[in-house]
């Protein structure tokens, strides 16, 4: 028997046991094969055993630099295969090791994600204190397929990518945690331009953001914000005697005013006149995130405080996991969707939403969250907007959650309403679902002589979908033939159409 533990490896059988640690980098084992050869996955390369010399051999050409080995199997033509911690798996070529990523992001390890304007993710991967080695990559989800960006550093990035943001052209902007390098920013044009920034006051980016103007903010972190104007080349400076130092969040509201959230110094506002204050009472002066609701209240997620609500630059609630349904009290990142539900990342938890109704709920591994692994100030949510999913990343994966749909502009809510299956045969269908409905509203089906077939009043509240299953108001199958229907708002505005029943 061979049996590998946390630390190291024996082998032997039943009451003698021989140490096998000879020539291991690493003592903690994660898996043995024994086929042709015996080999082991550790948390930093496989190995294989030489008898003749009683050690181990490194086996971790072609794998690149240190990688964390999970799984290690062999397949019935005898070709072992290996799992890489965050870098897909490996096949083993005589004594090279044949990389295969399998189709993803770029890693499982996300720092950052956001939704442009056509409803496709962007995701990066610095680790920050968890140790990760594709954080030069983009990871891109669009049409149901995920795109790996600068996977061979083409661009040159000296350090990690630690954000990304989507501005008002629907360009790409990327910001770099590095010390002493060139590129402190890469932008990404609509047009598929690329394009490189440097920071006019060195340092790293600590955090970046777009606000309603179309300006871009980005911390360097030590010292100052940098604020670059719509013009993407005109620079304005804001140094530390405004508390601008570590600072990690922004926001900005409905009166302009701008909010800066900074990991040890609280928060600042800098106002539409350029004055300058700083918000008190708060529980902490340790911030993470920053967002505004629809009612212009400001919303900050502390690092051990829970999260602190301010209205008029005054604090008039405070929440905790005691005195709430948060799952705790380390809150990473706040997102308020379209219904005016708070979402909150919680620290290695899960999510917590307080719903409009004032009610709480929480989202965690049991739900289908990838993970509740969830540390360094990660900003993991983001809400697309045309389809009502709330993403969540984690440091092991990212999970979509559906929240139903956006509902439509007053002057537009039953433009896009959607009909489908049409014709509806019934021995191929099973109903007709009339999708992105308004809340109240009613279908009303008619035959061609304007004979009421059947009312449907029960619209999904997440969905905001209705269904026929072709029966009228007996629940008896109508015959084929040509009907009508009418879908009506409680504004009184109206929709009409035709659907085709095919028995």
């Amino acid at each position: 028997f061979w049996i590998g533990t946390k630390d190291g490896i024996v082998s032997g059988n039943m009451n003698s046991w021989t140490l096998r640690n000879a020539g291991l980098g690493n003592y903690e084992i994660n898996r043995f094969l024994a086929a042709n050869i015996l080999c082991t996955a550790t948390e930093s390369s496989p190995y294989f055993w030489v008898d003749s010399l009683s050690r181990w051999e490194r086996l971790s050409e072609g794998l690149g630099t240190q990688r964390r080995t999970r799984g290690i199997a062999a397949d019935n033509t005898g070709k072992t295969w290996i799992g890489i911690d965050g870098d897909g798996i490996a096949s083993l070529d005589d004594t090279l090791w044949m990389r295969l990523r399998i189709p993803g992001p770029s890693s499982s390890n996300f720092s950052d994600i956001t939704i442009d304007k056509d409803g496709e993710i962007w995701g990066v991967h610095y680790g920050g204190f968890v140790q990760e080695r594709r954080g030069k990559t983009i990871s891109h989800f669009r049409n149901n397929s995920w795109e790996i960006l600068n996977d061979t550093n083409e661009l040159g990035i000296e350090s990690a990518i630690r954000w990304v943001d989507v501005d008002q052209k629907n360009n790409k902007w990327f910001g770099i945690w590095g010390i002493d390098i060139d590129i402190d920013i890469l932008k990404l044009s609509e047009d598929g331009i690329w394009d490189s920034l440097a920071l006019p006051v060195g340092n790293v980016v600590g955090s970046q953001y777009v606000d309603s103007q179309d300006n871009k903010w980005f911390s360097n972190f030590s010292s100052s914000v940098c604020k670059l104007l719509p013009d993407d080349t005109t620079w304005q400076i804001y140094s530390d005697e405004n508390y601008l130092n570590y600072i990690v969040a922004f926001a900005d509201d409905d009166a302009q005013n701008m909010y800066f959230g900074s990991i040890q110094r609280g928060v600042s506002v800098l106002k539409p006149d350029n004055s300058w204050i700083k918000l008190g009472g708060l529980p902490s002066q340790q911030v993470h995130d920053l967002t505004v609701d629809e009612d212009g209240d400001l919303w900050i997620a502390t690092t051990a405080s829970g999260v602190v609500v301010v209205r008029d630059f005054s604090v008039i609630r405070h929440y905790t996991r005691d005195n709430s349904g948060l799952l705790g009290d380390i809150v990473h990142d706040i997102l308020i969707d379209w219904k005016n539900n708070k979402w909150f990342l919680i620290e290695n938890r899960g999510v917590s939403v307080l719903k409009n109704n004032g009610e709480w709920d929480s989202l965690t591994v049991s739900d289908g969250l990838a993970s509740d692994f969830i540390i360094d100030d990660l900003d993991g949510l983001a809400f697309d907007a045309q389809h009502g999913y709330l993403w969540i990343a984690t440091k092991d994966g990212i999970s979509r959650y559906e929240t139903g749909f956006v509902p439509l502009p007053p002057d537009s809510e039953l433009e896009q309403v959607g009909v489908f299956p049409n014709p509806f045969i019934t021995r191929e269908h099973h109903r007709v679902t009339f999708s992105r409905l308004p809340d109240d509203a009613q279908v009303f089906l008619y035959s061609v002589s304007m004979k009421r077939i059947k009312v449907i009043d029960e619209i999904d509240g997440v969905t905001h979908q209705a269904f026929w299953d072709g029966t009228d108001e007996n629940n008896k199958p109508v015959d084929s033939g040509i009907y009508v229907f009418v879908i009506v708002h409680p504004n009184g505005n109206k929709k009409t159409g035709k659907i085709a029943v095919i028995r």
